[in-house]
């Protein structure tokens, strides 16, 4: 076992039973409970389907941790074996359809994404010359829509989603660039950046991002025991 994950899934179980657990927040949802860690074989498997290799931290914790279960915020999303085979589920806003991990992701910093335009409602087919004018501005706000989704999509490429905090805010692992290892915010869903973690070492690591959620979870409920 990789010593940074050494006692870790223990720690997080434990924490189900203490005093003060029910403080932390997404506990309700997660229970402090953790699936099943994948096989090597498993990861390798899903890895070669996707066309790319997680990074190294997080690989290991998903062989000797978990695959899925309690984390950061609502938990960590995660993979499922059905049928002996890895597939990564996500949830229903961003599941594996979403997922692309071939494409290196396109950031380096925080990024504001331009707004979408404001859509005005279509004037009634009456006030178009014709039928056919009006079934042609239809179709045209159709395709805007459909590039625009698209281009936000791309935004994300690179990334698997690790956790959701709520109102429509991930936390994302970059997989494929040089940003790969580290934990990024999206904040989309308010108009908000896309925006790496930071501290004072720089960039912020799968391994720091979830140490740091188990010590301040513990730090909660030792604050019951005392």
């Amino acid at each position: 076992m990789h010593e940074i994950w050494a006692g870790v899934r223990s720690r997080v179980e434990a924490l189900a039973g203490r005093p003060g657990a029910a403080e932390v927040f997404g506990a309700s949802g997660h229970g402090f409970a953790l699936d099943a860690p994948l096989t090597r074989e498993q990861l390798v498997d899903w890895e070669t389907r996707v066309g790319a290799t997680l990074p190294t931290s997080y690989r290991s914790f998903l062989t000797e941790v978990a695959a899925a279960g309690a984390g950061p915020y609502y938990g960590l999303l995660g993979f499922r074996v059905i049928d002996g085979i890895a597939h990564w589920i996500g949830d229903r806003w961003r599941g594996p359809a979403e997922l692309n991990l071939r494409v290196t992701f396109p950031h380096r910093d925080t990024f504001q994404p331009d707004m979408w335009p404001q859509f005005d409602a279509l004037p009634a087919p009456e006030q178009f010359p014709t039928l056919a004018d009006h079934a042609e501005a239809v179709r045209r706000r159709a395709e805007l829509v459909q590039a625009l989704e698209d281009r936000d999509e791309a935004d994300t490429y690179g990334t698997i989603p690790l956790s959701h905090q709520g109102c429509g805010y991930y936390d994302l692992l970059v997989v494929n660039g040089p940003d790969a290892g580290h934990v990024w915010l999206d904040e989309r869903a308010s108009d908000g950046p896309i925006s790496p973690y930071t501290d004072d070492t720089g960039h912020v690591t799968f391994e720091r991002w979830y140490l740091t959620w188990l010590e301040q979870a513990e730090a909660t409920c030792a604050r019951h025991t005392a």
